[in-house]
C-alpha cells in the first residue's frame, strides 16, 4: 500500500505504568512536548519520535488514546469495516472515477482517499456495477492524452475488476513505442518521450514515455463527445462501456 504524505495514521505504543514522582512526570511531559513539536513534520508512524510522542502521552495519562502522527512511509494495510463499493450514474466504480489514482509506470497506488479499504480489496472490486443489466463484458478506455485504445474483456461468467483494468493499462503503457508511432510524433513530443525515457534510466522507448510526468491514472469519466471522436460511433453496443481516462503527474494527483 502507498500512503499519501500527511495521511492521519494511529500508532499504538505499549502503555507504561504512570510514574508516581514529579521528576518522572516532568520527564514524560518533556518527552511528549518534544514529540508534539514534530507533529507538523512528516514523521513516520514507527519512528523513535512517534514512539516518544505516544509513550510520553501514555505516561501522562494512560487512558489517553495514542496520538495520530503524519506518516509518509508505507504502513500495514488494514480493512476496518469498509463501506460497500459505490458506483456512479454510469455504473462505474467510484474508485476508478477518481477516488484512487494509479501510477501506470510502476503499477503502484499513489492516492487512496479515505476508502477504508485495503489495496487487495480495491483491486478485487468490480469495475462496473455487478447489479447492472446487461452486464458489462467489455470496457474500452480512450484518452486524448494517451492515443492508444485499451480494451478489457471478461468471460460471460465473470466480471471485470479494477485489477483487470489497471493490469491491462499498465501492460499497454509498457509496450515499446513502434517505429511507425515514433515517425508521426511532433518534434516536441519526441523530445518529451526521450527526456522521460532518460529520466527512468534509458532503454527502450515505451508508450508510457509519451505521457511524460503525467503517468498517473487519475480517473475515468463518461464523455460522449470524446467517444464519438475516438471511435467514430454514436452508439455503444450492448455489454460495452467506453470511458475517457485522465492522466496527471503524481504531484498533481496528491494535491487533489
Amino acid at each position: 500500500m502507498t500512503v499519501i504524505p500527511g495521511t492521519p495514521l494511529v500508532t499504538h505504543a505499549p502503555t507504561p505504568r504512570r510514574p508516581q514522582d514529579p521528576a518522572a512526570l516532568a520527564a514524560a511531559a518533556a518527552q511528549f512536548a518534544t514529540g508534539a513539536a514534530l507533529m507538523s513534520m512528516k514523521v513516520p508512524a514507527n519512528s523513535p519520535e512517534a514512539r516518544a510522542l505516544n509513550a510520553g502521552l501514555a505516561m501522562l495519562d494512560p487512558s489517553a488514546a495514542a496520538v495520530a502522527v503524519p506518516d509518509d512511509q508505507p504502513t500495514q494495510d488494514t480493512d476496518t469495516d469498509p463501506a460497500p463499493a459505490e458506483y456512479d450514474e454510469h455504473g462505474l466504480s467510484k474508485l476508478l472515477a477518481g477516488t484512487v489514482a494509479l501510477n501506470l509506470s510502476t503499477n503502484r497506488i499513489v492516492v487512496r482517499s479515505a476508502t477504508g479499504m485495503t489495496e487487495a480489496r480495491i483491486r478485487s472490486t468490480p469495475a462496473m456495477d455487478p447489479s447492472s443489466s446487461p452486464q458489462i463484458q467489455k470496457l474500452v478506455i480512450i484518452s486524448p492524452q494517451f492515443p492508444w485504445r485499451v480494451t478489457i474483456e471478461s468471460s460471460p461468467d465473470a466480471v471485470i475488476r479494477i485489477e483487470d483494468v489497471w493490469s491491462k493499462l499498465h501492460a499497454e503503457s509498457q509496450r515499446p513505442l513502434g517505429e511507425s508511432e515514433w515517425n508521426i510524433l511532433s518534434q516536441s513530443t519526441r523530445e518529451l518521450v526521450l527526456r522521460t525515457c532518460a529520466q527512468r534510466g534509458g532503454g527502450t522507448l515505451l508508450r508510457a514515455d509519451y505521457l511524460g510526468e503525467k503517468c498517473v491514472l487519475a480517473g475515468l469519466r463518461r464523455d460522449d463527445e470524446e467517444m464519438r471522436r475516438f471511435t467514430n460511433c454514436s452508439e455503444v453496443p450492448e455489454g460495452v462501456a467506453i470511458f475517457v481516462a485522465t492522466f496527471m503527474s503524481e504531484a498533481e494527483a496528491l494535491r487533489r
